[in-house]
């Protein structure tokens, strides 16, 4: 995460020293740029048709994933028009944890599994955005869309400690690969300026944004948990999106660095 702020703070910069260097040939300058920080509460319940196969093939007893609180940064550049550009990296950290007894009676075997189940998932999408906002005023309203690709790292280790003779249930390692997805995001916000000259100081303004935000794209998530049962659940050789998409209610500070004083 800190070498992506990084990288964005240098493209802001650069960006901001040609774009300076062209305001000052002409005596005018024709934009205004940002760079934000934020931090945000996700609310999503994950993949139902995940849930559905982990709770009935594999008995697991949770029903979502623990979203942990969200934060990010980027930068907006407007011009005359009352258009911004953009972009944007977050970071959202989701976890599963579960532990559970499972009884076996069947005519091939029978006994008792205890299993525990740690889903770890790390997200970051990267998203070029562009944005309406009508008034340029101390409080101003906007509303954006963005698309760009999403890079989630996901690991799963599950553990069976069981007493069935030769039992295929052994636990293990079934997932831990990095994935790329396409990805949207759906916002509207308000800024709500600390001074009527916002623009022209360092610290701008606070933000209150509400966005959808969508990865399309599914992982083999089953593809080594599916061997450990014979015959297989048909389900099991499908892909999956754990977390498809998530609601974000975010607050963000905005930094003027193209200010005229």
């Amino acid at each position: 995460m800190k070498i992506i702020i990084s990288i964005l703070v240098l493209v802001f910069v650069n960006c901001n020293c040609l774009l300076s260097g062209e305001g000052q040939s002409t005596g005018k300058r024709n934009f205004k740029s940002i760079i934000f920080l934020t931090v945000g509460v996700p609310y999503s319940s994950g993949s139902h048709d995940f849930f559905s196969v982990y709770i009935n093939e594999l008995s697991g007893k949770k029903k979502d994933f623990k979203l942990l609180t969200l934060i990010g940064a980027g930068t907006k550049i407007r011009f005359e028009a009352p258009v911004r550009y953009g972009i944007q990296t977050l970071l959202l950290q989701s976890s599963l944890q579960d532990a559970y007894d499972e009884t076996v009676e069947t005519p091939e075997q029978s006994g008792a599994r205890f299993i525990s189940q740690t889903i770890n998932i790390r997200d970051i999408p990267i998203i070029f955005t562009l944005e309406y906002m009508p008034y340029v005023t101390q409080f101003r309203t906007y509303i954006g869309g963005g698309i760009g690709f999403l890079m989630r790292r996901m690991e799963w280790l599950e553990t069976v400690r069981s007493n069935i003779p030769l039992d295929k249930r052994t636990g293990g390692t079934n997932f831990d690969a990095t994935d790329y997805y396409p990805f949207i995001k759906i916002y509207s916000g308000v800024e709500l300026g600390f001074d009527k000259m916002s623009d022209e100081n360092l610290l701008g303004s606070l933000v209150l944004e509400a966005s959808y935000n969508y990865a399309a794209g599914s992982s083999d998530v089953f593809g080594s948990v599916k061997r450990q049962f014979v015959p297989q659940e048909p389900r099991l050789n499908q892909n999956y999106n754990l977390l498809p998409g998530y609601i974000v209610l975010s607050v963000s500070v905005t930094l003027n660095f193209n200010r005229n004083s």
